[in-house]
């Protein structure tokens, strides 16, 4: 698996999807750009990368996150079951 993906079920009964999240910080954005460029094929062709930022309250330290989610495919179900 990669680094910081991974395949879930929002179901049980549901195909699973790949999910991809790692931090935002600009030195990994080459990386992740690689990663969903791989990926793409396999979204949704109206969505793109989904940045969250946040402020930790008690350090007041601001961080962010990017992140991307495939649709629920069956070309997923076998590496879901490994």
């Amino acid at each position: 698996m990669l680094s910081d993906g991974h395949i879930s079920r929002r179901s049980i009964t549901g195909n699973p999807r790949f999910i991809f999240n790692q931090s935002g910080k600009k030195e990994k954005h080459a990386y992740f750009e690689l990663i969903y460029n791989i990926f793409k094929p396999f979204c949704s062709f109206n969505s793109n990368p989904y940045i969250r930022k946040w402020k930790d309250n008690i350090t007041g330290k601001e961080y962010s996150s990017i992140n991307f989610a495939t649709m629920q495919l069956p070309c997923f179900i076998e590496p879901y079951l490994i």
